[in-house]
């Protein structure tokens, strides 16, 4: 499968488009369809390398109704312990490449750092779900990488789902 970085630009009327270019390679299915967080994060790994950065960086991935992978965008650069993420950027890169699902993916590189997210990855969650929710575009999950770790903000949802359940059911 090829891997294509998606990027937006400005025409002369100094309007947005969006620009695809080929970064590389992924060794797997021919149409990769991310189901789970270890495959989104076996990906950033493997080919953007992201658990190896030395600041925050924020990834897109942009995915069709069928779950397929449509490209990948960087967001955002920080520091070594944020990046400032902007929702109007995440949602133009979606509504450009047409994307039904989103999953966005950041690191936390400080040594020994934890894939816990802070305060402000809880408040970014819940803003990007609003914006997405809105403009009819499914938020998949938010996934933290710190080196072979990773946190999914899906997989805490899903939990918290079954715990209501149980919880109802007594």
């Amino acid at each position: 499968m090829q891997i294509d970085l998606m990027d937006v630009r400005l025409d002369e009327k100094r309007l947005p488009y969006a620009v695809h270019e080929t970064v590389g390679e992924y060794v797997g299915d021919e149409d990769v369809k991310i189901s789970n967080p270890q495959i989104a994060v076996r990906i950033l790994n493997e080919v953007f390398h992201m658990k190896d950065f030395a600041e925050e960086r924020v990834y897109l991935i942009l995915l069709s109704g069928s779950g397929a992978v449509i490209s990948f965008a960087e967001v955002s650069r920080g520091v070594i312990n944020c990046a400032h993420v902007g929702i109007r950027e995440i949602m133009q890169r979606a509504l450009l490449c047409n994307a039904a699902r989103v999953i966005l993916a950041h690191n936390h590189p400080e040594q020994g750092c934890m894939p816990n997210p802070s305060k402000e990855d809880r408040e970014l969650t819940a803003k990007l779900t609003e914006a997405c929710w809105l403009m009819q575009v499914a938020l998949i999950d938010h996934i933290i990488i710190a080196g072979d770790q990773y946190f999914s903000f899906n997989s805490e949802w899903a939990e918290h789902k079954k715990e209501m359940k149980r919880e109802v059911q007594t």
